[in-house]
């Protein structure tokens, strides 16, 4: 509604024969002989032609037409028409279905490119091209390639999965990273999978750093996950794996040291002992975490610069899939695995 535009019905009084001056022709019926409801054609009438019969009146086409209106528009002034013709109605579209034809022509309709003029995204190279990219020579190895997380790895980073190769620091970080992302997504799936959390170099470094008054904790409580994965470097990568449920600390590929293995023990300890204080506000001397008890798993002869990709395995089949070999001869197409993973949960328009 228009602001100053007023839709106020007259009333009856408004609309009598001498209202405003307005004189209107009025009907006087007789109460005690009701006309005829159809005139005969064979008797002569004494009303002029100005007036008309109730029945001729009540058929016709404008009183028709007047009963189809809405109630509040059925008013009889002279100042009807202006009215409607004031009103802010729009034009109405004439539906598909309706036996009068549509009008089309004054219709445009948007392309693509119109509705959204300003988004020209470029396709992201296939997998294939990608990798292509990575190992193509004369390229600089500085130059970053992609973002996972807040990891941000370079060519020179993507072509240490190359075989033979050993793993940078920023890709065995990307690369534990998708897979807990893997895990989060299978637990919510299916809630009969085991939640592992997976600690990254840095912090793991600083935990098997520290000493035992160090205030150091996870955010959330480590101890309520099944397991808890920590990647470490002692003269070559690998992966300790701590069951919470079974209270026991698995170590791969140790290589018989028991003076690691024994150092080792003591650190993991100490963080049990800072996560109970911190979240659960116990002693680890009245819980069943003071009879940890661990188990070396040996895994046959991995080289050096496989070690990294190793470690990655057995995270893997920890997380992922239980099932998954930890043998020398799958690391090569593990290699690959890992590329292609981090090129579908990576991100290469971050710059």
């Amino acid at each position: 509604m228009r602001p100053g535009l007023s839709l106020r019905i007259p009333g009856i009084q408004e609309l009598s024969p001498t209202r405003n001056g307005v004189k209107f022709n009025s009907l006087s019926i007789s109460l005690s002989k009701p006309p005829s409801p159809r005139p005969s054609e064979g008797k002569n009438h004494h009303r002029t032609t100005t007036h008309s019969s109730p029945y001729s009146r009540i058929t016709s086409g404008a009183s028709i037409k007047k009963l189809a209106l809405p109630s509040f528009l059925r008013i009889s002034h002279e100042s009807r028409e202006d009215l409607l013709n004031k009103l802010p109605l729009g034009k109405t579209a004439i539906s598909q279905g309706s036996e009068c034809p549509t009008d089309t022509s004054s219709i445009q309709t948007l392309s693509k490119e119109q509705n959204c003029p300003s988004v020209r995204s470029t396709p992201a190279p296939s997998s294939d091209e990608f990798i292509d990219n990575i190992f193509e020579k004369g390229l600089s190895k500085e130059e970053l390639l992609l973002k996972v997380g807040k990891i941000t790895l370079s060519r020179g980073d993507l072509q240490s999965l190359h075989p033979q190769a050993a793993f940078t620091r920023n890709v065995i970080d990307a690369c534990l990273r998708c897979i807990k992302h893997k895990n989060r997504k299978l637990f919510k799936s299916a809630e009969s999978h085991d939640r592992v959390l997976i600690i990254n170099t840095t912090l793991s470094q600083h935990i098997f750093n520290s000493t035992k008054d160090t205030k150091l904790f996870c955010q959330r409580n480590s101890l309520k996950y099944e397991y808890v994965l920590f990647p470490i470097y002692i003269g070559y990568w690998t992966l300790l794996a701590l069951d919470n449920r079974q209270k026991k600390l698995q170590l791969y590929n140790m290589r018989k040291n028991d003076t690691i293995i024994e150092q080792i023990i003591i650190c993991v300890k100490d963080f049990i002992r800072r996560e109970l204080k911190h979240h659960e506000q116990k002693e680890i001397e009245v819980t069943g975490w003071r009879e940890l008890s661990y188990e070396v798993i040996e895994c046959g002869n991995i080289e050096e610069s496989d070690c990294a990709t190793f470690a990655i395995r057995i995270a893997y089949k920890v997380a992922i899939n239980n099932r998954a070999a930890l043998t020398g001869e799958v690391l090569d197409d593990f290699r690959y695995n890992l590329l292609i993973m981090l090129y579908k949960h990576g991100n290469q328009n971050f710059q």
